[in-house]
């Protein structure tokens, strides 16, 4: 889930994290090609798991006006 989030900023369900391991352990071994297609269907979403996300989120506060430039620098 990490991986596919810093990579391609894509928030993907265990389920579909499995399959992309999958997928690579597949490629690995060559029993997938790289030039091959491929459909992988994400069922769902990292919200839907927020005990898997160990981030320190910030919490914005809706009385002041949001400060963008501390939350991206916290990336």
């Amino acid at each position: 889930m990490k991986r596919s989030i810093s990579l391609e900023s894509l928030a993907i369900c265990h389920e579909t994290a499995v399959c992309l391991e999958t997928l690579e352990m597949l490629l690995a071994r060559s029993e997938i090609l790289p030039d091959e297609r491929f459909v992988l269907f994400n069922s769902g979403a990292a919200q839907k798991y927020p005990e898997a996300v160990h981030e320190e989120i910030p919490l914005l506060d809706l009385g002041r006006p949001v400060d963008w430039e501390t939350i991206s620098s916290a990336r």
